[in-house]
């Protein structure tokens, strides 16, 4: 069980918002030096976490800098970052990689939480291959490119490398837990590492991927690939499919009465008409225009189409188009018709 969620458990911390704000995807840390602010034997008042604060802290993923210039002693700091705006987190959970133990001497360190907190470091922290987890007891996180943890010291033997973050060994997890209840755990995307006497690793987010049309098909993509191909990128859509959201979408005629259109099946739906998708066009013929052709009421002869026949009680004949001559039949007399009844009482 990761750490900073146990300790988020047991605590009881979860403030039970849903929010972006919890979602803590694609998160990174940073590695930053501000010379700026010196070292002191004694630390400020206010704390070496809002020293950072109150000195210029960054803002964007361009201003981080982890290079450690100098073989005297500095205030250096570790950051969560996202680059989605701020976030608000009540755990961090990180370690340190493998690395000449020489490389730099840790005089002081500690977490920058905004209230009270609950530290669960490994017994050598901080060290290689050691870690520590933090939760906050009373005011989560909340911003962006905010410190999480502090350290003081200097380059032991002013030789050059790199002191690599990662994972906290224990439970070779490193990220996040959010204030929601029960807390959901976010890996990091990106672990730094701070250069000594040489220039460190930064990190950045995950440049982010959609769906992007080109040539009426779907690739994701990000924006800077879709722009180079001269695509149409489309961060609001979440797939490719299928169906394919950059095919065509398919037009056909579309009957309003006897008024033909060529729309798509939901523009004819809200036309409140009747889709003919085996019918690309109006013709002509137009397609909503029913035939007409020769009904026959008895003996009358009318030309309509064979609905119109239909509730006149004739019969319709598709073949005949014209009542010159009349081509319906007349009515037989025989002895049971009407026409001999009629004629006994002339």
């Amino acid at each position: 069980m990761k750490r900073v969620l146990l300790a988020l458990a047991l605590l009881g911390l979860a403030v039970g918002m849903a929010s972006a704000q919890h979602d803590l995807t694609d998160g990174v840390f940073i590695a930053h030096w501000n010379p700026a602010i010196a070292w002191s034997s004694d630390a400020p008042a206010e704390g070496w976490c809002q020293r950072y604060l109150n000195t210029g802290p960054i803002t964007d993923f361009d201003q981080q800098n982890p290079f450690i210039s100098t073989g005297n002693r500095v205030v250096w700091y570790l950051l969560s970052a996202w680059a989605t705006g701020n976030k608000t987190w009540c755990g961090t959970e990180f370690g340190l990689g493998s690395y000449n133990p020489y490389l730099f001497l840790f005089e002081t360190w500690g977490p920058c939480t905004p209230g009270e907190n609950l530290e669960i470091p490994t017994a050598g922290w901080p060290a290689p291959l050691e870690g520590t987890a933090i939760v906050t007891t009373d005011l989560p996180w909340v911003g962006n490119f905010r410190p999480v943890y502090y350290f003081t010291g200097y380059a032991y033997y002013a030789a050059p490398g790199l002191l690599p973050f990662g994972v906290d060994p224990p439970t070779g997890f490193g990220g996040w837990g959010n204030c929601l209840t029960p807390p959901t755990s976010y890996r990091a995307a990106c672990f730094p590492a701070m250069g000594v006497l040489t220039p460190g690793i930064g990190c950045y987010p995950p440049v982010p991927e959609f769906p992007c049309c080109i040539d009426q098909t779907c690739f994701i993509l990000s924006e800077e690939e879709c722009f180079d191909a001269q695509g149409e990128w489309h961060p609001e859509w979440v797939d490719c499919g299928p169906p394919d959201p950059c095919a065509p979408i398919p037009t056909a005629a579309c009957c309003v009465g006897e008024e033909c259109y060529v729309v798509t099946e939901a523009e004819c739906r809200d036309m409140q008409g009747v889709w003919i998708p085996t019918m690309p066009d109006c013709g002509p013929p137009n397609p909503c225009e029913y035939p007409e052709a020769v009904c026959c009421v008895c003996q009358d002869c009318y030309i309509v189409d064979e609905f119109e026949c239909a509730d006149l009680g004739g019969e319709w004949h598709p073949d005949w188009n014209t009542c010159d001559p009349n081509p319906c039949p007349a009515s037989p007399t025989d002895a049971t018709s009407w026409g001999s009844i009629k004629a006994i009482y002339r």
